[in-house]
């Protein structure tokens, strides 16, 4: 990495925060079971729950007296360990951060969980080029997915074994939950079928999608833009979708086979 790329990354993502998702932590090769935070003689074992470059905080099982003991830290010293094993590199980078921790405290609604925020001084450049890089994937996601740039992906059996797609999503909306079969999707739309019990789903109406593929599970953002019932009953719809990374990402590496030559 040259010092121009450097200067570059921290120039344009310094400020830009990142939820350590599935998909993050994928995307920059982040090996969770080595990430080791150690102040003063105890060592805690925990995971990137959110980063920038210039913050961390980390998820750790702690009791409600262990959460109160390390409060007193606050203001202290620490030292972080981070491993990332990016696909593009044959040998694990190990990262060590000197930190300064500023909060300690318990997640609502996870008995004997809590979050330790540190203060990165400085962040080591390692860290800087790999969430540089992640931010920079990110961006070209998000442009593939704002120029709408592949056309719908009619989904068959071979389709869905090549995408490692489980040929079902689960569209909820108010108190319900609707199964969903798809048979086509692109990176911003969906169609699909469902089953005649499901309740109507009017145009506009708001909803999360979740979708099951071996490579993420994850959930995204949907409108419903158009439904209809066939003559046997069955929901057809159509959905509008918001940006998932997940999603774009399986879309824009999917290659379709080629066609057989006679």
């Amino acid at each position: 990495m040259t010092n121009d790329f450097y200067a570059e990354f921290l120039q344009n993502y310094s400020s830009r925060q990142v939820r350590v998702t599935p998909f993050a932590s994928h995307a920059m090769g982040i090996s969770m079971p080595d990430t080791v935070l150690k102040i003063e003689s105890y060592m805690i074992v925990c995971v990137p729950f959110r980063m920038s470059m210039n913050q961390v905080t980390l998820l750790a099982s702690l009791s409600p007296d262990e959460l109160s003991f390390f409060s007193r830290f606050k203001g202290s010293l620490a030292g972080l360990t981070l491993v990332f094993k990016p696909e593009n590199r044959q040998q694990p980078l190990k990262t060590f951060s000197r930190c300064v921790m500023s909060g300690v405290s318990p997640v609502p609604g996870r008995e004997n969980f809590g979050t330790l925020t540190l203060d990165f001084k400085p962040c080591p450049p390692d860290i800087v080029t790999m969430l540089g890089g992640y931010f920079d994937y990110l961006d070209g996601l998000k442009r593939s997915f704002d120029e709408a740039a592949m056309k719908s992906l009619r989904i068959d059996s071979t389709i869905s074994h090549r995408l490692g797609f489980n040929n079902f999503s689960e569209l909820i909306t108010g108190n319900s939950m609707i199964k969903l079969a798809v048979y086509s999707m692109s990176f911003n739309e969906l169609e699909f079928l469902a089953p005649p019990a499901s309740p109507d789903l009017p145009a506009g109406t708001t909803a999360e999608l979740k979708m099951f593929f071996q490579r993420y599970r994850f959930s995204v953002e949907a409108s419903v833009s158009a439904s209809s019932r066939t003559a046997a009953g069955v929901l057809k719809g159509t959905v509008k979708l918001g940006f998932s990374p997940e999603l774009v990402e399986i879309l824009r590496d999917f290659r379709p086979l080629p066609a057989r030559a006679g």
